[in-house]
């Protein structure tokens, strides 16, 4: 398996924007936590589990983009 480097950057830049804190005080990750200790550690998972979704379809899709730059290229013409 041959991991392409705009895939890779792809990668690294949307886990670098994940990763950043924004500015916003309205943002879930600065509200009070639940008094429920087992409640906010899962509430913490199930937001990781989302952001990983999201990151996976990103991910996916520019995985089938470039296969189909990569296709366009080696094509023979006609």
């Amino acid at each position: 398996m041959r991991i392409y480097p705009p895939a890779l950057a792809v990668f690294f830049s949307i886990a670098a924007c994940g990763c950043s804190e924004s500015g916003n005080s309205s943002s879930s990750l600065t509200s009070p936590p639940p008094q429920d200790n087992e409640q906010a550690i899962f509430q913490m998972q199930l937001q990781s589990l989302e952001k990983a979704k999201g990151v996976e379809g990103t991910l996916q899709l520019e995985s089938q983009n470039l296969k189909m730059s990569i296709d366009k290229q080696t094509a023979p013409s006609q």
